[in-house]
């Protein structure tokens, strides 16, 4: 009689185990992730903290486990987060491309020298104003700019994808600099309002909170805790003991005088 294999076929052809009772794309999976998997995995997909809607006990944390919550993003932030560097992308691609097709002339940091300007500018007039240089910049020009705006909007996003608030902060405050007046308000904005919650989990144990939480007591400072413990009651430190006069290199103080203003001796 012929002993049963320990896998037979599925409809589809595939092999499966029936001693684990696993299926067979649980087998055909790889148990060991490639280089490309741990990247992506830390990179693209990092595991989110879990939340469970309530109110965590703060009385039995760790300040380790406070200081996670402080400086770690939560899900509506990093929202927050991945809108800004999408906004940066987009806001980039405005100020650079339409230049780039359609040629348009546009007032350069040249000056003047008189009424002229170098070959390829224009000599504007404006009023009562200076008169400037205008004329088409080449594509290198704001190929450049394109690519500094590119890679600001992904600095944000690896700090996203890091969980980091003052990461996240950061990076959207220089990327709204570096956008210029039109754009600075809204990232400044993003970036001040992180730290505002940053400081709220701090000292009252949650983002929206105004008012410290049941139980919550602030994480001690990692510099404070290594100092020494203060002294008990009742105990006196002890002084330390004066260093005894060497007889070989201290001179002997000279006599006191009997009244004032007369040498003693006399």
């Amino acid at each position: 009689m012929a002993r049963s294999s320990p896998t037979s076929p599925d409809a589809n052809g595939r092999g499966r185990n029936s001693g684990d009772g696993t299926s067979g794309a649980t087998a055909d999976r790889p148990l060991t992730s490639t280089g490309w998997q741990r990247l992506s995995q830390t990179f693209v997909r990092p595991p989110l903290p879990e939340t469970t809607g309530k109110e965590p006990d703060y009385s039995r944390m760790s300040d380790d486990e406070k200081r996670v919550r402080i400086v770690t993003l939560d899900p509506f932030e990093r929202k927050l987060g991945l809108g800004a560097a999408a906004l940066s992308v987009v806001l980039g691609l405005v100020f650079t491309v339409p230049y780039m097709i359609k040629k348009t002339a546009v007032t350069t940091t040249t000056k003047p020298v008189g009424k002229h300007c170098p070959a390829g500018l224009t000599y504007i007039t404006h009023g009562t104003s200076a008169a400037t240089c205008r004329g088409v910049l080449p594509v290198s020009h704001y190929l450049t700019y394109l690519v500094v705006y590119l890679v600001l909007a992904i600095l944000i996003y690896l700090t996203v994808r890091f969980r980091r608030r003052s990461g996240v902060a950061f990076s959207t405050a220089i990327t709204g600099v570096a956008l210029g007046a039109l754009a600075i308000v809204p990232f400044l904005v993003v970036s001040g309002w992180i730290l505002l919650r940053s400081y709220r989990t701090q000292r009252y144990g949650a983002p929206t909170a105004r008012s410290p939480r049941p139980g919550y007591v602030p994480p001690v400072g990692r510099s404070s805790s290594r100092r020494r413990p203060p002294a008990k009651r009742g105990t006196t430190a002890p002084t330390r003991k004066a260093p005894e006069a060497s007889k070989r290199y201290t001179p002997k103080a000279p006599p006191k005088p009997t009244k004032k203003g007369t040498p003693p001796g006399r």
